[in-house]
């Protein structure tokens, strides 16, 4: 991800991206990556002039981001955005009879495109993260499966 001088980066996404943060605070980035990754940033650039903001709600799934875009992105009008989504939308869905069924891994997939197209309405920097799953507990072999 290239940046530019003054950028505003949007970490968008779920809790994995919120990790505690205020949302009472307009800048406050949390307790995860997104402040390790602005910290990092100001100590490599520290001539740039870099604005971060957290938009990760914990529990959200893609669906919600899609829902939230025009005032967690168009309004926020970042020249950067790292996402990272999709663990929800696995979980929330474990226990459903057709969990692995294709229709809905298709499901997955056109949402997951619909929330790409609208955010390169905003910006053609967008930095996708992967969704994952740690391997402890050992159900969560079911999920990586779907992942």
């Amino acid at each position: 991800m290239k940046l530019a001088k003054q950028d505003r980066i949007l970490f968008f996404g779920d809790s994995i991206t919120d990790v505690g943060r205020d949302r009472t605070d307009f800048f406050d980035l949390g307790k995860g990556f997104p402040l390790l990754v602005n910290a990092a940033l100001q100590a490599a650039k520290p001539e740039y002039e870099l604005e971060s903001l957290n938009r990760g709600i914990s529990g959200d799934q893609i669906q919600d981001l899609i829902e939230r875009f025009d005032v967690d992105c168009v309004q926020l009008d970042p020249d950067a955005i790292v996402l990272l989504i999709g663990i929800n939308d696995v979980w929330h869905h474990v226990e459903d009879a057709d969990f692995l069924d294709p229709k809905q891994t298709k499901r997955f997939e056109a949402e997951y495109r619909t929330l790409l197209t609208k955010l390169q309405q905003v910006t053609k920097t967008i930095l996708i993260l992967e969704p994952f799953v740690l391997h402890e507990p050992s159900d969560r072999a079911n999920w990586r499966a779907s992942l």
